[in-house]
């Protein structure tokens, strides 16, 4: 599959539920030497976390080499809200990360998102 078309499938997901969110098309404060393509979602606000003051992230794409990554902070910070599917746990890598090698998964990538941003919502987080 192409990671171009992928990246853009899953960045016009992230476009369509930006609404109240700033968009990046750079990771915030990012020491990578080498910029790759990538969109991030932000809360517009800084949000006080565990006593320190940060713009949140909330979720965002990267194309890598071999795939796209979707980052999504949710399932770090409240990990039981969410029930991944078998593919969606064979994409997992790390705590946040999903390699996204194909289209079968943006539907769920989708769901996931729509659920982490209403859950950080509630929790004015962004």
């Amino acid at each position: 599959m192409d990671l171009d078309f992928i990246f853009n499938k899953l960045k016009t997901v992230l476009e369509k539920h930006s609404s109240g969110l700033d968009t990046f098309d750079e990771f915030v404060n990012s020491k990578a030497k080498v910029k790759k393509n990538s969109f991030h979602l932000y809360a517009k606000h800084e949000t006080e976390i565990y006593g320190k003051k940060h713009k949140v992230f909330l979720a965002g794409i990267i194309k890598q080499k071999s795939y796209v990554g979707f980052y999504f902070s949710p399932i770090y910070s409240d990990p039981k809200e969410f029930i991944l599917s078998e593919d969606l746990k064979h994409a997992l890598h790390g705590k946040t990360c999903f390699y996204i090698k194909n289209t079968s998964l943006i539907d769920q990538v989708e769901d996931l998102l729509i659920k982490g941003k209403r859950l950080y919502n509630e929790k004015c987080w962004i």
